[in-house]
């Protein structure tokens, strides 16, 4: 169920698969886990190095 939630997000959003999490009982704190914290995706994870590039980007824009 969490892997069809995450790939809600990428198909409608990220309301439908909180709804559909919800649905299904999964506690808030799993659903903003799953929702939030991409580290925490089983096969959704993005380089360490991406990662880094991209904040080091958003502070020398801010």
């Amino acid at each position: 169920m969490i892997e069809r939630a995450i790939g809600f997000m990428t198909e409608r959003d990220r309301f439908y698969a909180e709804t559909y999490l919800r649905i299904h009982g999964f506690s808030t704190e799993t659903i903003m886990r799953v929702l939030f914290n991409q580290r925490r995706r089983r096969g959704t994870t993005r380089p360490a190095e991406q990662e880094r590039q991209e904040l080091d980007e958003q502070t020398a824009a801010a």
